[in-house]
């Protein structure tokens, strides 16, 4: 890429854009081969393939150097047979190459659906976890309120009846009414322990 200084996009040619590409360079190489493939319809033919300049240009060098060191070609002539050999291999190879891509985007597809389901997996082990240890800590908060239930109604038992000492009456219901307001602002786990 350090060597690419400008991109240039150049636009698919047309049908009628190769056919005299192809000409044009058959024409460089065998004015007669040129005359003769454009006469049979094998132009037409070629010009059918989506090709680039480029393409075309080695397409027709290769089919040149087939047909002079063939022997049923002496005179160098380039006949339809030697460009169907030149194009085999580079249709072999964009066929190759379009599996490869495709093989290419799929496994990334993949690679994400699998990426995704491990998520979700690990997401969902997560959750499980979670439940698993939230119901732990549930079942403990409940024995231990359980136990300190039991050791409340233990303490209540346990505990004597105070002894009526001969307080008068008002006394009591004093005291009845400072109860009433410890009961109501104090928390019941404290109640108990202020009640002993």
């Amino acid at each position: 890429m350090s060597r690419i200084h400008l991109a240039l996009h150049y636009p698919t040619l047309t049908r009628h854009s190769r056919r005299e590409l192809w000409y044009l360079f058959l024409k460089r190489a065998s004015p007669d081969s040129a005359k003769a493939l454009r006469q049979t319809g094998a132009l037409d033919k070629f010009a059918a393939e989506i090709l680039n300049g480029r393409q075309i240009k080695n397409l027709v060098r290769t089919a040149s150097a087939l047909a002079l060191s063939s022997d049923s070609s002496p005179d160098g002539r380039i006949s339809q047979e030697y460009i169907e050999w030149a194009l085999q291999p580079m249709k072999q190879f964009e066929s190759y190459m379009a599996g490869v891509f495709q093989r290419e985007q799929e496994g990334e597809r993949d690679h994400r659906e699998e990426s995704v389901a491990v998520e979700e997996e690990q997401h969902g082990l997560d959750d499980d976890k979670l439940e698993v240890k939230g119901s732990d800590e549930n079942e403990e908060k409940q024995e231990e309120g359980q136990e300190e239930d039991q050791e409340g109604d233990q303490e209540e038992e346990e505990e004597p009846e105070p002894i009526n000492s001969g307080d008068s009456s008002s006394d009591q219901a004093e005291d009845d009414e400072e109860d009433e307001d410890e009961d109501f602002d104090t928390p019941p786990t404290k109640r108990r322990r202020l009640e002993v």
